[in-house]
């Protein structure tokens, strides 16, 4: 389980290691946090193989259920995000929205309030080249 203390928004967030079994799910329950980040593991494919998306949809049902927000990690294309939207997770950050930035680009885009303090839009979203998750 990794912390981080993000750049905005000033959240704690945590990886879980879902392949660890059931110490996973009781960290879920007692370790304070309000956002779960999905690795790039399982959104990759999620438009095709069946699998992907169960597991995807599964973990967003739990995270909702622990009234917990979801970020899909390593979103790169449009059918990943179609998909994300289906199952009504609410934020992304890949590829698809940008690649990675040097610290002057990235202070300029939070001056500029591009740091995804909203969930993605619904509409719109194949326009967009910003990074839409809570940082």
């Amino acid at each position: 389980m990794a912390l981080k203390h993000p750049v905005c928004n000033w959240r704690l967030s945590k990886r879980l290691p879902w392949a660890k079994g059931n110490s996973s799910l009781s960290r879920l329950r007692h370790f304070p946090t309000d956002t779960l980040k999905i690795d790039r593991a399982f959104i990759s494919r999620i438009d095709t193989d069946a699998d992907n998306r169960a597991i995807v949809r599964t973990i967003v049902a739990l995270a909702h259920n622990f009234g917990l927000k979801v970020v899909a990690e390593g979103v790169e294309t449009p059918e990943e995000v179609d998909e994300l939207l289906a199952i009504d997770c609410e934020y992304a950050q890949g590829y698809f929205f940008s690649r990675p930035v040097d610290e002057d680009t990235a202070m300029h885009l939070l001056s500029a309030g591009h740091c995804g303090k909203e969930p993605f839009p619904r509409r719109a979203l194949k326009e967009s080249s910003l990074v839409r998750s809570p940082c």
